[in-house]
């Protein structure tokens, strides 16, 4: 099956500049040819050791739904797929170190609990986009030149970081593939933001986006500046809406 490219043209842009900057070809040969990743090996073991790994078994209905996700977005290697104990409203991928080994994708066990399976779809399409678009391997590429506290030339700081939050937006679009529904994808932005339940707050989902478009406006104004790796929720909001209205992406292609 054939794999959907919906990324975006300014992220693949600085991909390319980063991945240069940083002498990829060569560094990712080295790694290859040493088979050094201890990060990876080392999350293998905790994850294997102290994690719940979803098998087909054991818990029928979430294999059934993280590989219908990998399947739709036409996927074919191998992913394995963790549920940690962990409060924070995270998930993530990471990519393999050697073609005979599995992905990784990790789910904590606060968002498996708050999510609904049509919003855990979305989620996980989210991180399958991560591998697909390879962002997964420039962030391993990165780290590794760069581990955690270490100071990063200004201008290439700038630029990992709005490539960073742009390729969170094309996650979001491969989430969207698997689950084509504003609503739905709007509710797991909140849920990820306020980290409440829908029920809790009797939240208006069609008032909350009409809000948001209030607030961008307000963020446009302001003009500040944002240094996190995720763009804020209501930019995300609005991209999903964006790329609801396109014609590039057909469920009948990814079915």
């Amino acid at each position: 099956m054939e794999q959907l490219s919906i990324g975006l043209e300014m992220e693949a842009y600085l991909k390319d500049q980063i991945y240069e900057a940083l002498q990829g070809d060569v560094i990712q040969s080295i790694l290859h040819e040493a088979k050094y990743n201890p990060t990876n090996n080392y999350l293998r073991n905790m994850l294997e050791g102290n994690s719940f790994k979803v098998d087909s078994s054991i818990s029928p209905k979430l294999y059934s739904i993280f590989n219908a996700v990998k399947d739709q977005l036409g996927f074919e290697e191998a992913v394995d797929f963790y549920v940690t104990s962990d409060a924070q409203l995270n998930a993530f991928a990471v990519s393999r170190n050697e073609e005979n080994e599995p992905h990784i994708i990790n789910i904590n066990s606060s968002l498996l609990n708050l999510m609904s399976d049509d919003e855990l779809r979305f989620i996980i399409g989210h991180e399958m986009g991560h591998l697909i678009s390879k962002n997964a391997d420039l962030l391993k590429l990165i780290y590794f030149i760069f581990p955690p506290n270490t100071e990063v030339p200004g201008m290439l700081q700038h630029k990992i970081r709005l490539w960073k939050q742009l390729s969170e937006l094309t996650a979001d679009r491969y989430g969207f593939m698997v689950c084509p529904d504003v609503p739905v994808c709007v509710s797991a932005f909140f849920k990820l933001a306020s980290g409440v339940d829908l029920q809790r707050v009797d939240l208006n989902i069609e008032a909350f986006i009409a809000d948001n478009e209030k607030r961008l406006e307000y963020f446009k104004k302001d003009r500040g500046i944002n240094i996190a790796s995720h763009p804020v929720n209501l930019i995300r909001v609005k991209a999903i809406q964006l790329f609801s209205r396109f014609e590039v992406f057909n469920t009948n292609k990814i079915g």
